[in-house]
């Protein structure tokens, strides 16, 4: 990150700048983004609908397969949450997180989070 946010995600300054500005632009990036991915093969449908729960849906407590294989409750403890209630949380305010970086967060902690450790 030392050459800055722009550089180490492949995005042009104008855009980030743009997300910085409004938290809509932000997270339709985002959706642009993965819906890019999907089209081109590089992500899956579970990828989109990984994106469509954390972006339009409330949390809901259900059990998953987690990355070890072994079945976990999603957002134990967070049912009912949606993405504004996990942006008001206090972790996310003391960091002055933006709405489409907690978003992005919560993207990674769905089984979504290979596309980002190993893109294609």
């Amino acid at each position: 990150a030392v050459l800055g946010i722009s550089k180490a995600i492949g995005a042009a300054e104008e855009d980030v700048a743009e997300w910085a500005r409004t938290p809509e632009a932000g997270l339709e990036a985002i959706r642009k983004e993965v819906a890019a991915m999907v089209e081109s093969k590089e992500a899956t449908q579970e990828d989109l609908a990984n994106l469509k729960y954390v972006l339009d849906e409330a949390a809901s407590e259900v059990k998953v397969r987690g990355n070890d294989g072994r079945h976990v409750t999603r957002d134990k403890g967070h049912g009912g949450k949606t993405l504004q209630h996990f942006c008001e949380e206090k972790q996310a305010r003391l960091a002055e997180l933006k709405p489409c970086e907690v978003a992005a967060l919560r993207f990674y902690t769905t089984s979504s989070f290979q596309r980002i450790n190993e893109p294609p």
